[in-house]
């Protein structure tokens, strides 16, 4: 079925305003439940191809993702917002900070928007022509900061380990410890992710997380649980699929070691690729991105029911003995 055109798209997401209630929320669209729908057809998900998920204010009020133009060899990528303001949702614009630079995985923490830039940097160009992302022009991460209803000008994000090759897709938990995708030891692939714990204003010397989630596959795409309880992530380890990546959820134990990760299913998963998860702040969907034949690629989102229903298995498996 072909996509709501998107002056329809606006008239339904932006023009008619919506009862005091939670109607509002998620551009009023009506929230899916166990089989994965396109979020913000013709809004958000267009003909563009969708290169993360949305991520949230608090408040819900404000979302972010990161978006580029066809032919995406011939153009940068850009962060897009929405806004609900004065009972109704914006149009798309191309964020404050945006829009110059390559600009990619943003993430909103403590009132900061962070994200991965190629900005200021020296690039070579020979690098521009580089056939594999991990061998693109380096990427370090900046943040905005909201100030008076306004986002302030980018400022480089400063931690020792910023200065390294890549440092991309950043999660932080409720308590300030990082999750990221970067190019650095203790992987058997060109990435992997890693886990970097706050100490006091500093950062530990980041650690790649254990063979479950790093596997001698592409592993990337991280999103952590704002409780650090689970992380959700594509891999391309699932090869009999004849797919370019599956999303897989690994559970923390209370010795706080990983469970192995779970394959997310046959709902969420396809023979196309599916990857950028992130969880609303409110817990209840799941966002990702997966390739379509119309447009490339396309935000989803899903009922989070999912991540429960996989974490009762492996705690309470079925074949239990009492």
């Amino acid at each position: 079925m072909r996509k709501i055109s998107l002056i329809s798209a606006l008239i339904l997401f932006t023009i008619v305003p919506f009862a005091q209630n939670d109607s509002w929320k998620y551009l009023g669209q009506t929230p899916p439940k166990d089989i994965p729908e396109v979020f913000g057809p013709g809004v958000v998900s267009t003909n563009k191809l969708e290169h993360s998920s949305p991520t949230f204010t608090s408040d819900l009020k404000s979302f972010f993702w990161t978006a580029i133009d066809y032919p995406t060899n011939e153009n940068i990528k850009t962060i897009y917002f929405c806004k609900y303001d004065n009972g109704k949702w914006t149009t798309p614009q191309i964020a404050s900070f945006s829009g110059k630079y390559s600009d990619d995985s943003p993430f909103y923490y403590n009132g900061k928007i962070y994200f991965s830039s190629d900005r200021n940097l020296n690039q070579l160009s020979d690098s521009l022509k580089a056939l594999h992302w991990t061998l693109k022009p380096n990427s370090k991460v900046w943040y905005s900061e909201l100030f008076d209803n306004e986002w302030k000008e980018p400022e480089i994000f400063q931690n020792p380990f910023n200065k390294e090759p890549k440092l991309i897709n950043l999660n932080f938990s409720n308590n300030g410890n990082m999750y990221f995708l970067s190019i650095l030891k203790g992987v058997t692939q060109q990435c992997g992710i890693y886990y970097a714990k706050k100490n006091g204003l500093d950062y530990s010397e980041p650690q790649a997380l254990p063979k479950f989630i790093n596997s001698n596959f592409q592993d990337w795409t991280p999103f952590i649980a704002p409780d650090e309880s689970y992380i959700i992530f594509s891999s391309t380890r699932n090869m009999h699929r004849d797919d370019y990546g599956d999303l897989y959820i690994s559970y923390k134990k209370n010795d706080g070691k990983w469970t192995e990760a779970i394959y997310m299913g046959d709902n969420i998963n396809t023979p196309s690729q599916e990857r950028f998860p992130s969880v609303s702040p409110d817990g209840k969907y799941l966002f990702f991105t997966r390739w379509t034949e119309e447009n490339g690629q396309d935000i989803f989102w899903v009922s989070a029911k999912i991540i429960d229903d996989l974490k009762k298995e492996v705690f309470n498996p079925k074949n239990k003995q009492d």
